[in-house]
């Protein structure tokens, strides 16, 4: 059988003072697909076979405080990554070295934003850049105090591995230009199980200002 899994990617590149983006791409309903809006408003598809999962709950609206989860980044707080978290940043920066990119540097803040958004994916049970309760990724950077000149996130569901999440974010155009902007400085990692996808993944990428 086959489970759905799916990506999704959203960016944004303010020279000055941040302002949020409409969210206009939903949840496709025949994954495996990914979702979100790179430049060139495209979709990416990926997809690997496992057991299968349940189509995804209706989304309800309940606010989700910054809060680390255990089992999210793997620590009780943001300044150590859990193995896994750890190996998605370090995978990103490979690739990010090949294309003479410098390396991120992981945000305490940033990770906090991944952590809690992850956990409302999984707690939920949906996937969607929106949080349940109408945030968007840059309303969730905003919330850590992390101010930002620039931001994107990138975020999948189903993926058990970091080279799994890596690969398939690479192998989508979209999410692969997040990893590689030299832009983008900083980053924050984190997964959390649950929901129907089994795993779910943010990727959260920013700029200080």
């Amino acid at each position: 059988m086959c489970l759905p899994y799916r990506i999704a990617l959203l960016i944004l590149a303010l020279a000055l003072s941040p302002i949020p983006l409409p969210l206009s791409a939903q949840t496709s309903a025949t994954p495996p697909a990914a979702i979100g809006e790179p430049a060139s408003n495209t979709e990416a598809v990926s997809s690997a076979s496992s057991e299968p999962a349940s189509t995804p709950a209706a989304t309800t609206r309940v606010y989700l405080p910054f809060v680390i989860v255990p089992g999210t980044t793997g620590s009780s707080d943001t300044s150590t990554l859990s193995s896994l978290a750890q190996q998605v940043v370090d995978l990103t920066n490979q690739y990010r070295a090949a294309a003479g990119c410098a390396p991120l540097t992981v945000s305490q803040q940033l990770t906090a934003a991944a952590a809690a958004h992850s956990q409302d994916m999984a707690t939920t049970n949906f996937f969607s850049h929106t949080g349940s309760d109408g945030s968007s990724p840059w309303d969730r950077i905003r919330r850590t105090g992390y101010t930002y000149s620039s931001a994107a996130e990138n975020i999948a569901a189903g993926y058990r591995t970091a080279e799994q999440v890596v690969q398939a974010w690479y192998n989508s155009a979209g999410h692969r230009q997040n990893m590689l902007n030299c832009n983008l400085r900083e980053i924050g990692v984190a997964y959390a199980d649950g929901g129907s996808y089994g795993r779910y993944w943010t990727q959260v990428f920013a700029t200080p200002r």
